[in-house]
């Protein structure tokens, strides 16, 4: 879609909805990822503050 909203079929071919349901899913993937976002977040964190030596 271009700055209007509207799908550019000479640019992208014709639209597929299939395409743009699982495009719009981004949510959902962060819900069910996000106990293994918030670990790696906090582990990241300690690498920052304590260095490589840390978990």
């Amino acid at each position: 879609a271009n700055s209007l909203g509207l799908h550019d079929t000479l640019t992208y071919g014709p639209r597929s909805l299939a395409a743009e349901v699982k495009s719009t899913n981004g949510i959902k993937n962060r819900i069910e990822n996000w106990e293994e976002t918030q670990d790696r977040t906090k582990l990241t964190m300690l690498r920052t503050v304590y260095g490589m030596h840390a978990p």
